[in-house]
């Protein structure tokens, strides 16, 4: 419900998506590895940096759909 709820505000409808990327064989695994390639591929053309190498700092990079909370920008 909260994702309905971020879409619907972030986007003004519902984004559909399959959570299952990767999970469906080696042809789906190849999927994922595309898909983390192209995001980033994107990252850095949108932010004119590398995208982060370790974990640590890909979740300081993560995008949320949500505010942070109140008080916080």
């Amino acid at each position: 419900m909260k994702y309905a709820a971020d879409c619907e505000q972030v986007f003004g409808y519902f984004l559909h998506y399959s959570p299952y990327v990767g999970m469906r064989g080696s042809d789906g695994q190849q999927v994922r590895l595309d898909s983390g390639n192209r995001m980033r591929e994107l990252y850095e053309a949108s932010f004119a940096e590398a995208y982060p190498a370790t974990l640590d700092e890909q979740a300081q990079a993560m995008a949320y759909c949500a505010s942070p909370g109140p008080g916080k920008a």
